[in-house]
This record gives structure tokens, C-alpha cells and sequence, in this order.
């Protein structure tokens, strides 16, 4: 836990390489903070059995120039994976002037759990932000919503590209939701060359817009946020050790050019037409 004021953040901070494990609710905690690095950690409740609330593997509130990278947000409910609870892998809210934030690179694998909604990354005022090469798998099958990237309140200036996301949830009595863009019409996005999947068959959708659904990946491929976007299953180089290297040709080279030059193995990636995930 890492929290400043809201005139005096607390600035250049760094938390790396650690295992953060069997925590009742949230992995790492962060408010009010400027330039602070959250890189190489795993956060996971692999054998708590009890005692649990909803997991939020990263929180952070009130930051500027926050660089989240190479992160495993993984195994929530392993020591009992019907326990009653939610899941956000990551939230991420209420940026401050300054400088950008940089979320990338990061494995988000949601497992078990039953009952509250799950979200792979919830997204809310959060300007001059990028979320580039990211992860996000989700097998948990609660009775609530389920949503791969959700955005919300208005975001200046705000990136979502060469992201994995791919719901394996059932059909349930809620909806199944690749990216919720809710109040896009007032924000300024770069949102392309993403891969959103979806098992589920009802109550599914690629995506939403505000008040618009996209149902199938044709549709969102012709929206101005799903140029160069594909829809595919991923398969993963050994997902029982963590690696989540896709290994189909779909997501070869499939990217853009964003700048960031090795993926969480450290392997360098193509400079020019990357592949997805992280």
C-alpha cells in the first residue's frame, strides 16, 4: 500500500519483482502518487481457501507518469475456486495533470470465483494513458457481467492497442463483454489492432459504444476503434508455467508500432508490425 496527499503525491517509488500472495482483497494498493513503477510482480491468492473478498490485483487512484509493466495478475481463487467473488485485474483511476501513464506488457488471467462481476482491466477518467501489449484471459464464469477492458468518465487522450483479449466465460444470465467504452463521445481515444474473443454465444458482444453493440467482429472491424482488429481463440506457448506467448500465426506480426521494444520475457519484438499481447 503506497498513498500520498492529494498536494503532496509521493513521488518514485518503485515496486519490482515481487510475489504478492494470499491477501484478502487487493494485491497492491497505490493513491496520490507521481512517477511511481510497478514492474515484474506476481499477485496471486493460489492458496487461500477463506476469509476472501472480490480480487483487485493492481489498484491505483490519483497518479501521474505511472508505468505498470510485466506484471502476472493471476490465479485469484486457487485455494477455492468456487468461493463467492469478483475480480479486476487491474483498476486504474483518476489521473492527474503531469506526466503519461504507460500499462504494458502485463498477463491478466482470471480463474474461479462465482457470483460478482469479473473485468480484466476497469478504466475510469483516466487521460494521457496508455495500455499497450497486454494480456487479458478470462475463464472465470460468474452469474454476474464479465468484460475484458472497461472505460469509463472521460479520458483524454487515452490508447488501447496490440491488447489480447479473450473471454472463455459460458453463457450466463449477464452480459459477456470484449471492450465497454461507455461515454466515448466525449473522449479521445486510439483504440485498433486488438484481438477480442468471446466464447459465450448469448448475451455477447465484441464490444460496446455508448448506446451501440457490436455483435461480431465484422461489425467492429468497419467502427473507427477496430481497425486492424481480429477475433480469434488464442492459443499459448504453456500457460500451466505462466508463459502466454501466442503460438498461431493470427497474432504474428499482427500489430503497430508502439514503441515498446521487448515483450515480458525480454524477447525483442519487431519494431515496425509487433505481435500481440504481452
Amino acid at each position: 500500500t503506497l498513498y500520498g496527499g492529494s498536494d503532496y503525491p509521493v513521488r518514485n517509488n518503485r515496486i519490482l519483482n515481487n510475489k504478492s500472495s494470499d491477501f484478502t482483497q487487493c494485491g497492491i494498493s497505490l493513491g496520490n502518487t507521481a512517477n511511481t513503477t510497478i514492474a515484474g510482480n506476481t499477485i496471486s491468492r493460489h492458496t487461500r481457501n477463506a476469509s476472501m473478498s472480490d480480487y483487485y490485483g493492481i489498484l491505483s487512484e490519483g497518479h501521474s507518469g505511472l508505468l505498470i509493466e510485466g506484471n502476472r495478475l493471476v490465479n485469484p481463487y486457487g485455494g477455492n475456486p468456487s468461493a463467492y467473488g469478483g475480480f479486476r485485474g487491474m483498476d486504474i483511476e483518476q489521473t492527474q495533470q503531469g506526466a503519461w501513464n504507460n500499462i504494458r506488457n502485463n498477463v491478466i488471467h482470471a480463474t474461479g470465483g462465482s457470483g460478482n462481476e469479473v473485468t480484466g482491466i476497469y478504466s475510469a477518467f483516466t487521460d494521457k494513458t496508455n495500455y499497450y501489449h497486454n494480456t487479458i484471459e478470462i475463464e472465470s464464469s460468474p452469474e454476474a457481467g464479465v468484460t475484458g477492458f472497461a472505460l469509463y468518465g472521460n479520458a483524454d487522450s487515452l490508447a488501447f492497442t496490440n491488447n489480447i483479449v479473450s473471454l472463455r466465460s459460458e453463457s450466463g444470465r449477464n452480459e459477456r463483454i470484449g471492450l465497454n467504452l461507455a461515454n466515448a463521445g466525449q473522449q479521445i481515444l486510439s483504440i485498433s489492432h486488438n484481438n477480442i474473443y468471446l466464447k459465450a454465444t448469448t448475451a455477447a458482444y465484441v464490444a460496446k459504444v455508448d448506446q451501440a453493440v457490436f455483435t461480431d467482429i465484422a461489425g467492429w472491424q468497419a467502427s473507427p476503434f477496430g481497425v486492424a482488429s481480429i477475433g480469434v481463440a488464442p492459443v499459448y506457448a504453456d500457460v500451466a508455467n505462466g508463459n502466454f506467448t501466442p503460438i498461431i500465426s493470427p497474432f504474428d506480426n499482427a500489430g503497430a508500432p508502439v514503441g515498446v521494444a521487448k515483450d515480458i520475457l525480454g524477447v525483442n519484438r519487431s519494431m515496425t508490425t509487433p505481435d500481440l499481447g504481452a
